[in-house]
């Protein structure tokens, strides 16, 4: 992991570089290890600014023609990507403006545009929030202009397909029941957003907020990895001094996000404005953690993460896990599971049972939700061995 967080270092000095617009210290371009570097920045899709910033540092010229090549490929599909991601979704806001259904542009959508240039922040999907009361009429819409409706109506975001480059999240809510810590905070988002139209926007401190809120949504489960630190770099570089700090730190406090934001701004920091400055401890540990979550978190994390937040709401030692009762709980989860997830068990406490058994039969027979069982099991091994041990 020593050589990993190096590399890791090693890039987010050159990002500071070209972010900045300033020479890098050709005494440390010298020693640096390039290999890691670009393995780093593919498993964190972070390509095109790796592209960027070599260009930047005249360290093109030491790669083999090859990774050059491949490098810069990278880094002309992300701007083609951006250009075409941006289209679509004017051609959709055109239709949902037409047809009256209010929309807002969320995530990558308004944090490409904090980077100096079109194709640094590399883009995956379009993330639109939506009018789910015109879900259909959308779905018509999105299917008429030769897009997969991949899933709709069965989660809290729609998905939407149109190899090779268009991938549309319309979201119906910010968040599902699943985040506790944000579904009821973003329950009424609208009113605090401003109107032009039919499209709505945050303001730059709700943005940030949701921006975190979002984040901890995958650092709290699979994981989430470096673009993360540089996104929260970037977007204060660019607002930080205009925020109002105080509404931040209050609405921080409601979310319970006021150490997860106070660890992300200050790693980020570190990492960008004191390149070369040595890490502490707990420094080197947090940026260990994004390193291994890679660009959308791993079963591993997700594995202990999930098993760490349900023996706590267990109330149980994570030194000393009891196994058999917490696969029962799993089975059977409290009141507050069956309120958010199976109401009618709430009125008929009869059919919990039968729901239980229903569960069962749904994660055997569900690959996604047997490898994710098989994690927590793993992860609850792991703990009783070093208990024994």
């Amino acid at each position: 992991m020593e050589q990993t967080i190096t590399a890791a270092r090693d890039l987010f000095y050159l990002f500071s570089c070209r972010l900045r617009d300033i020479p890098c210290d050709p005494a440390r371009l010298e020693q640096m290890q390039l290999r890691p570097m670009l393995s780093l920045a593919q498993q964190h899709t972070l390509g095109a600014m790796t592209c960027m910033s070599f260009e930047h540092a005249g360290l093109l010229e030491r790669l083999s023609p090859e990774d050059a090549a491949a490098l810069k490929t990278i880094r002309d599909k992300a701007v083609r990507k951006v250009l075409l991601l941006d289209a679509g979704r004017q051609e959709l806001f055109r239709f949902l403006d037409a047809n009256h259904i209010w929309h807002m542009p969320l995530k990558g959508v308004i944090l490409k545009d904090c980077y100096p240039v079109l194709g640094m922040r590399q883009m995956s999907d379009n993330d639109i929030l939506y009018d789910s009361a015109c879900q259909q009429q959308v779905r018509d819409f999105m299917i008429s202009r030769g897009y997969t409706a991949v899933k709709v109506g069965k989660s809290h975001e729609d998905v939407y397909q149109k190899p090779p480059v268009y991938h549309y999240e319309l979201h119906t809510r910010l968040f599902d029941p699943h985040s506790t810590y944000a579904y009821a905070y973003y329950g009424d988002m609208l009113r605090r957003c401003s109107r032009q139209g039919y499209l709505y926007a945050m303001t730059q401190e709700d943005f940030y907020l949701y921006f975190l809120a979002h984040a901890y949504k995958h650092y709290s489960g699979g994981g989430t990895g470096l673009r993360h630190l540089l996104d929260c770099w970037v977007f204060l570089q660019k607002h930080g001094d205009a925020l109002d700090w105080a509404y931040i730190r209050r609405e921080l406090k409601l979310l319970g996000l006021t150490d997860f934001e106070a660890e992300s701004r200050s790693l980020s920091q570190a990492l960008l404005d004191a390149p070369q400055r040595t890490l502490t401890e707990e420094e080197s540990r947090q940026l260990a953690y994004y390193i291994s979550s890679g660009t959308y978190g791993t079963r591993q994390h997700w594995g202990e993460n999930m098993t760490a937040a349900r023996m706590q709401q267990m109330h149980m030692d994570p030194a000393a896990p009891d196994k058999k009762r917490y696969l029962w709980h799993r089975l059977f989860p409290g009141e507050a599971y069956y309120r958010t997830y199976a109401p009618f068990c709430v009125r008929h406490v009869w059919a919990r049972p039968f729901f239980g058994v229903y569960r069962l039969f749904r994660m055997l027979l569900d690959p996604r939700r047997r490898r994710r069982v098989r994690q927590e099991t793993k992860t609850l091994q792991k703990q009783r061995s070093q208990k024994q041990d």
